[in-house]
């Protein structure tokens, strides 16, 4: 499913445009495309959190869902920090949505889903966090 653009000695880089297009009818896509979208607050961040992407097991998926019945919210649990005092959290609950309700995307290997997962937020068609007044 994914378009690959190859050079010699780059890493792979996946189109982004046209992924985000291919997927443009999932919640977390849509409201990625709204520069209006709400945020979350989620324990460990400094920011505002859209959608905090997660990949595994060849597939990219939010964090952050609008679900039916509770509206937006994180569907993790924070953990601690890592020896960099980075944030860890537990995002089982995230991934397992994701795979019930088919809200992720599914790429060819693990390598792709995590481009798409840092970066999503460089295709022209994503507007979070674009041109926003502060």
């Amino acid at each position: 499913m994914s378009d690959i653009i190859k050079s010699k000695n780059a890493k792979p880089k996946i189109n982004l445009d046209s992924i985000v297009l291919a997927n443009k009818n999932l919640d977390f896509i849509k409201r990625a495309m709204d520069e209006n979208t709400p945020s979350v607050i989620i324990k460990g961040q400094t920011e505002p959190s859209t959608h905090f992407m997660e990949s595994s097991d060849g597939i990219v998926y939010p964090t952050v869902v609008n679900h039916p019945t509770e509206g937006l919210r994180f569907m993790g649990k924070y953990i601690g920090t890592n020896k960099e005092g980075r944030p860890i959290y537990n995002t089982d609950e995230a991934y397992h949505y994701a795979k019930n309700t088919g809200n992720y995307i599914k790429f060819d290997n693990d390598e792709d889903a995590q481009y798409f997962a840092e970066n999503y937020k460089n295709s022209n068609l994503i507007k979070i966090g674009k041109g926003k007044k502060k």
